[in-house]
């Protein structure tokens, strides 16, 4: 219930202009909360929350339930911080994401990994400001990441989710070629999206 509550008070533009006014004024002395402040506490909650469900819980559709309501209040701080303009300091808020959903212990936890990347994908990346806060590594686990899950044949997975991954990867290759020049000589993240987008091509030929 507290959780709910508080998921209101940062959908209230009241709130959002005295956060923002807190977050523009950080360096000075005269201010209450800024977003950072909350979101750092809000995330350590939720790494919390989702560890202890972790634990706890079997793969079933309640404990899927109860992943997606842990990472309701941490959704719409970023939602709502991110709605006006980005207000979050980017390498905290990127990390806390791409750490999870890149990481081995959370790869088998579908809908924590669909989740996170649709918030990644359209409350933060969306963003000149964040897009820019990227490193080569992350570009490239984000991009071996969703190439994997679009692929991926578990029959926990539907095939809208398939496609969903599939628009995430086009959407970070289009980003991946603006914002960064990947060095090829450290990397064999273009020969693995060559061949990725070959495969795709050649089953197409089979469906027309």
């Amino acid at each position: 219930r507290n959780v709910e509550t508080f998921i209101e008070l940062l959908k209230d533009n009241r709130i959002h202009e005295l956060l923002d006014n807190d977050t523009q004024e950080e360096n000075t002395t005269k201010r209450s909360i800024t977003w950072n402040e909350m979101f750092n506490v809000i995330r350590e909650y939720t790494i919390n929350e989702l560890a202890n469900i972790r634990t706890k819980s079997s793969k079933t559709l309640s404990s899927d339930t109860k992943y997606q309501e842990a990472l309701k209040l941490f959704k719409t701080l970023i939602e709502n911080a991110n709605a006006r303009a980005p207000e979050l300091d980017g390498r905290p808020l990127i990390e806390s994401i791409i750490s999870i959903i890149t990481s081995d212990a959370w790869l088998s936890c579908t809908i924590v990994i669909k989740e996170l990347s649709h918030l990644l994908i359209n409350n933060v990346l969306c963003s000149h400001k964040y897009v820019n806060e990227l490193r080569e590594q992350e570009w490239i686990d984000l991009c071996e990441l969703n190439m994997t899950l679009s692929k991926n044949q578990n029959k926990s997975f539907h095939e809208s989710d398939q496609a969903l991954y599939s628009s995430y990867l086009k959407f970070l290759i289009e980003k991946l070629v603006i914002y960064n020049d990947l060095d090829s000589s450290k990397s064999t993240i273009r020969k693995d999206l060559f061949d990725f987008l070959h495969i795709e091509i050649e089953q197409l030929k089979f469906k027309f």
